[in-house]
C-alpha cells in the first residue's frame, strides 16, 4: 500500500489474513476466558460466515468493495481483542463489543451490495 502496488492476489490475501488474525485473536481470548464469550462467538460466527461465502461472490464475479461500516468495525474488534490479551478485560469487552456492532452493519451491507449486484444481471 505504501507503494501504491496492487495485485490481485494481494487483494485476496488481505482480507483472508485479517479473518484469520482476527479469528487467531479469538481463540487465545475464548481459550482463556479473557472476553465475554457470546461477545466472542458472535464475532467467529462472522469471520467463519465471511470465509465461507467469500469463494461464492468472487466466482460469481462480484465485485464487493469494503463499505465504512468494516473499515471501522474492524478497529474496535482487533482493539478489543488487543486489550483482552493485555488483561484490560473492561476495555478490551467494550472495544470488543462496538466493533461486533459495526461488522455486523457491514456484514448487512456486504450482503444487500451482492444480492443488489446479482438482480441487476438478471
Amino acid at each position: 500500500r505504501l507503494t501504491g502496488q496492487y495485485s490481485r492476489m494481494g487483494a485476496m490475501l488481505d482480507p483472508l489474513v485479517d479473518r484469520l488474525y482476527i479469528i487467531a485473536g479469538i481463540v487465545v481470548c475464548w481459550n482463556f476466558d479473557l472476553l465475554p464469550r457470546w461477545l466472542l462467538g458472535i464475532l467467529v460466527a462472522r469471520e467463519v460466515l465471511m470465509l465461507l461465502l467469500a469463494p461464492f461472490v468472487l466466482r460469481a464475479g462480484v465485485a464487493v468493495k469494503i463499505n465504512w461500516w468494516g473499515r471501522w468495525g474492524v478497529w474496535p474488534a482487533m482493539g478489543g481483542l488487543f486489550f483482552g490479551i493485555c488483561g484490560a478485560r473492561e476495555l478490551g469487552a467494550a472495544f470488543l463489543a462496538v466493533g461486533v456492532a459495526l461488522l455486523l452493519v457491514a456484514t448487512v451491507e456486504y450482503g444487500r451490495s451482492v444480492r443488489a449486484q446479482l438482480a441487476a444481471r438478471g
